[in-house]
């Protein structure tokens, strides 16, 4: 187990140190709903809303090709009240250049100047372990962070929230659904650093 346990940690480095470098994103909200499987793979179901801007950026999805599927990526710009979905011109990809690691890469979305624009997608992983933590930081600025993580009636959600004292707004509360599944609703307003998590262990 240590060798995952090592690679997770690699990664988890990898994340931290180049997402959204050389972009000013600033973002309204991001939610992702978590459903683990009870063949502990899980599904992160991605909602960012973006607000407009009128320099050009590219939102970066960074992902495993060995352990993750990135899928469903679709665009919306805000015409009134309403979101309206558009065409996505273009998605850049490319390698994330590392001699540690070789299946890391980057999926650049290009988002429309001068919309507030809402990204979604979905990324599907076959294992449990690189779901170890919740980030209640960012390299951006973001107005809120949501999850919604629904956990099967096999598996037992333990969590340890770090430096939870420093958030403007914490707030986490479960509630049993079908299926005797319980739903675990996180929300709080991150800092915009690399010092908060929320650490997660699974009891089987």
């Amino acid at each position: 187990m240590k060798k995952p346990f090592y690679l997770f940690i690699l990664l988890l480095l990898i994340l931290n140190s180049t997402e959204g470098v050389c972009q000013n994103i600033h973002i309204n909200s991001r939610f992702e709903k978590i459903s683990v499987q009870k063949d502990t793979s899980f599904v992160k179901e991605i909602t960012i809303i973006i607000k407009k801007s009128d320099e050009q950026i590219y939102y970066p999805i960074f992902y495993d090709t060995e352990l993750e599927k990135v899928s469903d990526i679709q665009l919306f710009v805000k015409k009134g009240k309403k979101f309206k979905q558009v065409a996505i011109k273009n998605i850049h990809e490319e390698d994330v250049e590392l001699d540690y690691i070789t299946s890391k890469k980057i999926k650049s979305v290009k988002i429309p100047l001068d919309f507030e624009t809402k990204l979604t997608y979905t990324v599907k992983c076959n294992e449990l372990m690189y779901f170890s933590s919740l980030h209640f930081f960012s390299n951006n600025r973001i107005d809120l962070l949501k999850y919604q993580v629904i956990v099967p009636e096999k598996f037992e959600f333990i969590h340890n929230t770090i430096y939870k004292d420093s958030l403007s707004l914490y707030a986490i509360d479960s509630s049993k659904i079908a299926n005797n599944s319980t739903q675990w609703n996180i929300k709080v307003v991150p800092k915009k650093s690399r010092a908060r998590s929320v650490a997660i262990l699974w009891n089987l």
